[in-house]
């Protein structure tokens, strides 16, 4: 598991949330459109790269919305067979508690955390 802090610019900031106003309903996913979409993948793939994983599939973005007393139930990812899942969760905004692989981290806007869920 890599958390990268204060990874994503001030500009890819803009570039993925700009002016965007996220639903108000906590855990909603929520469609960013596509140019939001690519910028939001041009900086998962810099955090793969960051952390040497070779990421030869292709990207899928989600984009899900909590306010400040929201959360997301505990759960496991699914994965098929032993392939690897490799996630990169992109944080804007508050910052949370985030429990990943037995590890309560506190991300904060800005930061990136990539890790396998397999």
């Amino acid at each position: 598991m890599h958390h990268l802090r204060s990874f994503v610019t001030e500009d890819e900031c803009c570039a993925i949330l700009g002016g965007y106003e996220a639903p108000k309903t906590d855990g909603c996913i929520f469609d960013l459109g596509e140019d939001r979409i690519n910028a939001a993948k041009s900086v998962a793939r810099r955090a793969f790269r960051h952390t040497a994983i070779d990421l030869s599939e292709e990207l899928s973005i989600r984009a899900l919305a909590y306010g400040l007393e929201g959360s997301m139930s505990p759960h496991v990812d699914a994965s098929v067979g032993k392939k690897p899942k490799f996630v990169a969760i992109l944080s804007f905004g508050a910052a949370c508690d985030f429990y990943a692989d037995g590890t309560l981290l506190d991300l904060r806007s800005s930061d990136v955390l990539v890790f396998d869920a397999a």
